[in-house]
């Protein structure tokens, strides 16, 4: 199985090929990991979290939808819901706002307020699932020059350098897609604060 593509892999677990899982896992739960601990801060939460993603997976392997992006990037996405259910049902702690806080000096945001997490009108739940779903929806090629630059930090250069594309097609599929998640985001009326938020949940 280590010399399985991960659509190889895909098409193993949803026959129920236990190997084919576990290679899988050795393939995707680290970087999982080390993404729920930085946002809850606690490993234990985040082992949890992850085993959680896996066991989800492994429970509806017969019900997946087609997954055209990777697999790491399919689980991602089901430990950014699980986050945000986790930030629900238990709340917001100090360190999660000095993070948060962090997050927006980064980002070269610090001159705004930062918000109060615990609103109980900030539901991040749905914001997740809308802007996620905006990603999942893109064509393939758009999707992963957004995936590449948002979330793995490259350049326009190097993008079009890795996928042998003109820096201008990159350019332009990259404005295609914010314009696209700007749209649904639009239609949901979304606040900056839950925008921000979910944000800092999916950014690595």
């Amino acid at each position: 199985m280590k010399h399985a593509s991960d659509q190889e892999l895909l098409t193993q677990v949803r026959q129920a090929n236990s190997q084919a899982f576990d290679e899988l896992y050795q393939r995707c739960w680290k970087p999982l990991y080390v993404h729920a601990f930085k946002k809850t801060g606690d490993k234990d939460e985040a082992f949890d979290l992850v085993q959680d993603v896996f066991v989800t997976f492994w429970d509806k392997r017969k019900q997946l939808p087609e997954i055209t992006t990777s697999p790491q990037f399919y689980l991602r996405g089901m430990l950014i819901h699980k986050i945000a259910r986790y930030f629900r049902d238990r709340g917001f702690k100090e360190a999660h706002e000095k993070n948060f806080a962090a997050f927006l000096r980064q980002e070269g945001i610090a001159d705004r307020e930062v918000p109060a997490l615990n609103n109980p009108h900030l539901d991040i739940e749905e914001t997740v699932a809308a802007v996620h779903s905006s990603i999942e929806s893109m064509p393939q090629r758009m999707r992963k020059i957004f995936q590449l630059n948002k979330f793995d930090h490259l350049s326009i250069a190097e993008i079009a350098e890795a996928l042998n594309l003109s820096p201008q097609t990159v350019k332009n599929q990259l404005g295609t897609a914010i314009s696209r998640i700007k749209k649904e985001v639009t239609l949901h009326h979304f606040t900056p604060e839950q925008l921000l938020l979910v944000y800092w949940l999916i950014k690595p």
